[in-house]
């Protein structure tokens, strides 16, 4: 890959097993996939289709 032949991947700064460094990218992966679904709920502009909940209540 481009950015892991130009020393780009954080897991070339900080020494780590493989298996560490893809359970941690796991992890963090979800983690912003959650902030993500916590902000579109928070800010109603950022939804474009409206909350399913509001369907539900109709």
């Amino acid at each position: 890959m481009i950015a892991q032949g130009r020393g780009w991947r954080l897991f070339n700064i900080i020494a780590a097993p493989e298996w560490v460094a893809v359970l941690v990218s796991i992890v963090v992966l979800n983690l912003v996939i959650y902030l993500q679904h916590v902000m579109f709920r928070a800010v109603p502009a950022l939804c474009r289709h409206g909350s399913p909940d509001r369907a539900a209540r109709s």
